[in-house]
């Protein structure tokens, strides 16, 4: 929908605003799968919102490593939580005033279930034109707790500048990276 391209517009215009994709319709700058891209410049910031765990976790290893290699210092992904986790968010009015409240606690280890691989590759095999589509693994199932994410960030040569979860929507946890 080029919702990402559309705020970063609004924010700046001279903001220089590339976007790869594998689907037309979105009107990529470059249509390919990522892993396929090559480019031989670099982006003073590189983001994958909500895109990364539609590819195999095999596969995870060498997106990130692409997006460091097209990064000149700064990576910037949101990727779902599906862990265990407790919001409270309390807005009132008082003399006139609003008043805001928000506390979010994730659990960094405990996880839920396993994601079913082979639910996923039975539906591909039915659509092979959706292979995008599914969730492949999730932060917070078995396969890959925040605790084992964040060190696996770190593996790849990823300093965590910051993440943190959506407080009005927690099931989005996001990360500012930093290459090494």
């Amino acid at each position: 929908t080029n919702l990402n391209r559309h705020i970063f517009k609004y924010l700046d215009e001279n903001i220089d605003y590339k976007v790869c994709d594998v689907k037309e319709e979105g009107k990529p700058d470059y249509l390919c799968d990522f892993q396929k891209l090559e480019l031989d410049s670099q982006f003073d910031l590189v983001c994958a919102f909500q895109i990364l765990e539609h590819n195999p976790i095999e596969n995870l290893e060498n997106i990130l490593v692409k997006m460091r290699s097209l990064s000149k210092k700064f990576v910037l992904i949101s990727v779902p939580f599906n862990g265990q986790v407790l919001g409270i968010n309390i807005n009132f009015r008082l003399f006139g005033r609003a008043f805001y409240f928000s506390k979010t606690f994730v659990s960094k280890s405990i996880t839920t279930k396993k994601t079913d691989i082979k639910k996923i590759e039975h539906r591909i095999k039915l659509n092979p034109k959706e292979k995008y589509d599914p969730h492949y693994w999730e932060i917070g199932r078995q396969e890959m707790s925040k605790l084992r994410f964040n060190n696996y960030l770190k593996k790849l040569n990823f300093k965590i500048v910051k993440d943190f979860h959506n407080e009005i929507f927690p099931f989005h946890l996001f990360y500012l990276l930093e290459k090494n």
